[in-house]
């Protein structure tokens, strides 16, 4: 600000500051810094426009990236790399077949029988504790019995293989479990409660235990052999079960060729 009475000659320019020692750009007298050889001390002041000045003091104040918001990016970046990683590890156990029919992807057909299309493996943690699903098609329960032996070897350190299956579709159905050390009715009846609801037949769940160190109680073993159970089916790929029956047919061989046919396209096979 400036008085009525003072002229605009005499408001002094605005000026802005060296840093020291800087080598002298404008041909200044030598007169005008003797003891730098031509250099700018440090408060020599050299006028500028009211423009060049704010341009400077506009770039000064402009504001900067925080630097936690680079750490805050670098924390993202690490997780989004964690939830691949683990997705990849978990598609990984995971040794169905996709493209089959799942219970996802297509709805049941009511009154049919479906029976698991492959093996099945997920695994969760609670508390520490590992818990391994494991579904597989077992038509007999000699199938079964060899099944769960399969995974016992498969996983030989484990605490605990409870399981449970069953066989058969309908009113005529085979069922089993174990609680395999657990306590009573915390693993293998949840298991078949899960496999019975499911409408699976020919099949059997393998839900493998590894301790970490902390008791769940009977309410969280219930409920950890419960989930485990319920992750695996709810990923088994299934195909549907056709009854078959053998029957002899004697014909002309001119129509051998056409019955042939006709029997591959309903999904028949001809044993000759």
């Amino acid at each position: 600000l400036r008085h009525p009475s003072q002229s605009t000659s005499s408001i002094p320019s605005p000026t802005i500051a060296y840093p020291p020692r800087r080598p002298c750009t404008r041909n200044c007298a030598a007169s005008q810094h003797p003891h730098d050889g031509g250099q700018h001390p440090v408060q020599h002041h050299v006028p500028v426009s009211s423009g060049a000045l704010t341009e400077l003091e506009s770039a000064a104040l402009r504001p900067h990236r925080p630097l936690w918001i680079g750490s805050l990016a670098a924390l993202v970046g690490s997780m989004i790399s964690l939830l691949l990683w683990c997705r990849w590890r978990l598609s990984g156990r995971q040794t169905a077949v996709w493209e089959m029919m799942s219970v996802a992807s297509e709805p049941l057909k009511e009154g049919a029988m479906y029976i698991p299309a492959a093996e099945v493996e997920i695994e969760i943690k609670i508390k520490n504790s590992r818990f391994i699903g494991t579904v597989g098609h077992t038509p007999t329960t000699e199938a079964a019995r060899e099944f769960i032996a399969g995974i016992r070897t498969r996983y030989p350190d484990a605490s605990h293989w409870c399981y449970a299956f069953a066989i058969g579709h309908g009113a005529s159905v085979i069922n089993g479990m174990s609680d395999d050390g657990e306590p009573s009715g915390t693993a293998g009846k949840p298991i078949l409660a899960v496999l019975a609801g499911s409408g699976i037949g020919d099949c059997t769940v393998v839900v493998t235990r590894f301790y970490g160190g902390t008791k769940l109680g009977t309410g969280g073993l219930v409920k950890a052999y419960t989930q485990g159970a319920q992750d695996a089916l709810a990923v088994v790929p299934l195909q549907e079960k056709i009854d078959a029956v053998s029957i002899e047919v004697v014909l002309a061989y001119d129509a051998y060729q056409k019955c042939r046919v006709a029997i591959e396209r309903l999904g028949g096979t001809i044993d000759a």
